[in-house]
């Protein structure tokens, strides 16, 4: 027994059931047909073929994005991850000092906290943030002593002790003067010296060598006393009056 089942324009399929009930599919070509329209078969596979590759291209255009998608969030992902290592490991006294509820730290897709050497390394990066942090202190003391002075340290500690000489050479002077107007002494324009005062205030001799003898009103009482005792002398009676 034949059947014969007609598959659009181009090919006839021909089904033959024999006895033992096996079917055997043929399939025979309608030149008639195949040759009417050899233009539009062909026009037909080109729209297809054109079909299949715009498929294909949005297929991989969708796969590329989904990647690209994919690898930003991993990228993301692992970025956050570095940061809170980086954060932990510098800031030791705030989270890996003093984890949260008393548990072990551990970090996403790693297994650092339950390394052996992790204390030890921990210790190693806080002393050395402390020696850091020291170092930058040092390194500012030295800067603010510098005070905006560019000259070397042993030029400014001689212009130092220089103008500490003489601070105490003023003070030194003026000390003197207070002290002869304490006592009374003779102190005129000509016996002794200008004293106009100098930048910080103390008075500076500019008149020449200055007379550091003092006057006082202690040395005219002392020859008054003489006096009176020349005088007490020149009343006693001489050795001859005393003879006789």
């Amino acid at each position: 027994m034949y059947a014969r089942v007609s598959v659009g324009r181009t090919f006839q399929t021909s089904l033959k059931v024999e006895e033992e009930g096996a079917a055997t599919l043929t399939f025979t070509s309608n030149p008639k047909t195949n040759s009417a329209h050899p233009e539009m078969a062909k026009s037909k596979e080109i729209q297809e073929f054109r079909a299949k590759v715009d498929k294909n291209q949005r297929d991989l255009r969708d796969q590329l994005h989904q990647r690209v998608r994919e690898a930003k969030q991993v990228q993301s992902s692992r970025h956050d991850d570095a940061s809170a290592l980086l954060q932990d490991v510098f800031n030791p006294s705030s989270s890996i000092a003093h984890p949260p509820n008393g548990n072990r730290l551990s970090y996403p897709g790693t297994s650092i906290d339950r390394s052996a050497t992790y204390a030890s390394a921990n210790e190693v990066v806080k002393s050395s943030e402390d020696l850091l942090n020291e170092y930058g202190r040092i390194e500012k003391l030295i800067e603010d002593s510098k005070c905006g002075d560019e000259q070397p340290m042993a030029d400014s500690w001689q212009q130092e002790a220089k103008d500490m000489e003489r601070q105490l050479e003023l003070g030194r002077k003026k000390a003197i003067r207070d002290v002869k107007k304490t006592l009374g002494a003779d102190y005129d324009g000509e016996r002794g010296l200008e004293h106009p005062e100098g930048p910080d205030g103390a008075e500076e001799n500019i008149g020449g060598k200055e007379n550091d003898t003092l006057d006082y009103e202690l040395l005219k009482t002392l020859r008054y006393a003489e006096r009176g005792v020349k005088r007490m002398v020149k009343g006693l009676p001489k050795d001859d009056a005393i003879d006789k």
